[in-house]
């Protein structure tokens, strides 16, 4: 395991736990890929590459995500722009 600040903060990780457990290694996967700005822009062809799943996995499992308030995503023809909420770190 990496520093713990290339994780999500802990109240924000055990939301995703407790209600969508199937996302929780995306959500962990996009926590730490994002930027300072707390955005990431995916590709779909990269999809596979990087997460190891489809294009259409990766959007069903960034679903929950928006529900629950912690991300925001927009879907293009070629690629995802997601912006990640609770930048702030482990209280």
């Amino acid at each position: 395991m990496k520093d713990y600040y290339e994780f999500p903060p802990l109240k924000y990780f055990a939301r995703v736990l407790k209600n969508c457990p199937q996302s929780s290694l995306v959500y962990v996967q996009i926590w730490i890929n994002k930027t300072k700005d707390t955005n990431l822009g995916v590709s779909k062809k990269d999809v596979r590459r990087d997460y190891h799943i489809s294009p259409t996995r990766f959007r069903n499992l960034l679903g929950p995500l928006m529900l629950l308030n912690l991300i925001s995503f927009e879907e293009s023809s070629d690629r995802f722009q997601i912006d990640i909420f609770g930048s702030q770190l482990n209280e």
